[in-house]
């Protein structure tokens, strides 16, 4: 019998022998040819674990993987195409499945024959001869079916023991599956266009003045600015262009007469009024001349006017 071996990583990937990317099984109705042993990495241990066939058509049966071995069963080889195996553990708790593997049947021509040859040729005697062996060949098969469906049976039980567990802890609450791998991440779509520029809001009102600061702190005291040119004084009220000194400005004032004050000429008679004599003399006014040698009294001034 050919064997392949595999074995299940703790990701769930199935390691095949050497680079094979597909299991060879061989040509179409080929039978009890094949088996697989498989080995398992510590998040497998202690599950109850079955291989599922998925067939070119059909819903995929189940086989139950005893210490470790499973043989291909006849009706994944009676089709020739591609097909896959999924394998699942389970402990009633926890549940642990793999990836696909690929397996692949070959197609042929058939072994069957429509046209048999006359009795009595040689032909024929060595037909009935092939029949008879095939006739043990099938009496045989058919042990090897009867065994395969016991051990389907088998199978099928274990499976429905497996489920009900699964049933109980999924309805108390107690099952948990463990977390799958991320899944490939989708390309980005296209960017949309930017749409249009909504119209500006109005104005808020104005809000009210918030509450005055504190203080601040005194600033530095500036630097002391350059003294500035002394001024010089004229105390003598002598010097042109210069700075009189008050104080002698003062005193110089004090001396001079009022604005009231009347004069007094010396000898007038008429003192703070009008001057009509000085010094002894008179003065007198008209505009009628008096003629030539008019007399005058002495030391009288007499001044005609038109």
């Amino acid at each position: 019998m050919i064997e392949y071996k595999l074995s299940l990583a703790s990701s769930g990937a199935v390691k095949t022998p050497g680079s094979m990317d597909a299991l060879q099984l061989g040509y179409s109705r080929n039978c009890g040819v094949y088996r697989l042993r498989v080995s398992t990495a510590d998040e497998w241990k202690g599950m109850t674990l079955r291989a599922f066939w998925h067939t070119p058509g059909g819903s995929p049966p189940a086989s139950l993987v005893e210490d470790g071995v499973v043989e291909v069963p006849a009706l994944v080889t009676a089709v020739p195409g591609e097909g896959c195996i999924t394998f699942e553990g389970s402990d009633g708790v926890r549940t642990l499945t793999s990836a696909d593997l690929r397996y692949r049947v070959a197609a042929n021509s058939g072994t069957e024959d429509g046209t048999l040859p006359p009795p009595g040729t040689p032909a024929w005697q060595q037909l009935v001869g092939q029949m008879e062996g095939a006739g043990a060949d099938a009496e045989k098969s058919a042990v090897r079916a009867e065994t395969a469906q016991s051990s389907a049976s088998d199978s099928a039980a274990a499976a429905a023991r497996s489920l009900k567990t699964l049933q109980e802890g999924i309805a108390s609450g107690n099952f948990k599956g463990e977390k799958g791998d991320p899944g490939a991440r989708g390309a980005q779509g296209p960017k949309g266009d930017t749409g249009p520029q909504g119209p500006k809001g109005e104005k808020g009102d104005t809000g009210p003045a918030g509450p005055a600061g504190a203080t601040g702190p005194q600033g530095p005291r500036g630097q002391t600015g350059a003294a500035g040119k002394a001024v010089e004084v004229d105390a003598t009220l002598a010097v042109s262009g210069a700075a009189a000194d008050a104080k002698a400005v003062g005193s110089a004032l004090a001396g001079k007469a009022a604005a009231s004050h009347t004069h007094s000429y010396a000898g007038s008679s008429s003192a703070g009024g009008t001057a009509n004599s000085v010094n002894g003399f008179t003065f007198a006014a008209q505009t009628a001349d008096p003629g030539a040698g008019s007399s005058l009294a002495t030391n009288k001034v007499l001044i005609v006017y038109a």
